[in-house]
């Protein structure tokens, strides 16, 4: 009878943060295990309420992983989840946390690009889904698609402190590894090498590195909408198509409904929205991290 292997490592975000093309590079390390299906968010039941996958299907997805020094799951939502810390140590006591940062103005743009991509955002213009916000907190103006209206709190989504600051505090520094977005393009080997450190695994493994998740839109609106429709419907699909099967259809069609696009320039008085909102807590965030942050706050 094979020994119940579970992660060790997590990546936790923040979302469009560079995490799916880190997890797919460090899958490809011998040494490292990382599960096909991403976005579990076993741990995070306060962020998904009654959607959550069960322990025997969590359980599953890692029976392949015994022999590898490194176990990896990679759910970014777990960066904001209040209960994810206490969670994964209590399961997991062990584990090892990556934390990918990137400047809040383009997380956000490029988050709601994929909310307008996966059909759960009603407002094209990014400066009109930011100020929406407030109606949204009153349970106004919420697509049918969205079962947990925080999603989009833009501003919430792009302050880090607090929910870093918790990470470190449970964890301890050691055991929390954080990359900023721009380190990562910028030499993204090194970053690879520090990581593979962080992990014990062999640090001089050269994974291909490729970009994953660029922006795109949808080919076809009423795929889109078949594909992830009201949550009455949702909650149907869940309980006649086990996860694995329906994470993969999905998946099988959202590539082909896809198509790249060109990144704009996010709208001035959109990124000055962010900028009075977030700059306060990044302040904040770059002396618990001890790094310099003030490129994010530059609203040019």
């Amino acid at each position: 009878m094979k020994q119940l292997k579970l992660p060790n490592f997590f990546i936790i975000g923040a979302p469009k943060s560079g995490t799916t093309t880190l997890s797919l590079a460090l899958a490809q390390h011998p040494q490292i295990f990382m599960p096909k299906a991403r976005e579990l968010h076993y741990f995070a039941p306060d962020l998904f309420p009654g959607r959550g996958i069960s322990k025997s299907t969590y359980t599953r997805l890692f029976r392949d992983a015994a022999g590898y020094p490194a176990i990896g799951d990679k759910s970014v939502w777990y960066l904001y989840s209040a209960a994810a810390p206490d969670l994964i140590l209590d399961t997991c006591p062990d584990a090892r946390v990556l934390i990918m940062l990137r400047n809040p103005v383009e997380m956000l743009s490029s988050l709601h690009n994929q909310y307008l991509f996966s059909n759960r955002e009603n407002h094209k213009i990014f400066y009109e889904a930011l100020t929406a916000e407030v109606m949204r907190r009153q349970g106004k103006d919420v697509p049918a698609t969205v079962e947990n209206p925080w999603f989009l709190f833009y501003t919430e989504i792009g302050k880090y402190s607090k929910h870093v600051v918790r990470y470190l505090e449970r964890f301890g520094k050691d055991k929390v590894k954080i990359v900023i977005f721009d380190d990562f393009i910028a030499d993204p080997a090194g970053v690879y090498r520090s990581i593979f450190s962080f992990l014990g695994v062999d640090q001089d493994f050269q994974p291909v590195i490729e970009t994953h998740n660029p922006r795109k839109t949808v080919r076809s609106r009423l795929v889109s909408k078949i594909t992830n429709p009201p949550i009455a419907v949702k909650s149907f699909l869940r309980k006649i198509l086990p996860f694995v099967i329906r994470r993969n259809l999905l998946k099988t069609v959202y590539r082909l409904n896809t198509r790249p696009i060109v990144v704009e320039e996010v709208e001035s008085r959109a990124r000055q929205w962010i900028l009075d909102h977030v700059k306060e807590d990044v302040e904040h965030l770059q002396d618990h991290i001890c790094r310099d942050l003030s490129l994010w706050l530059n609203p040019s």
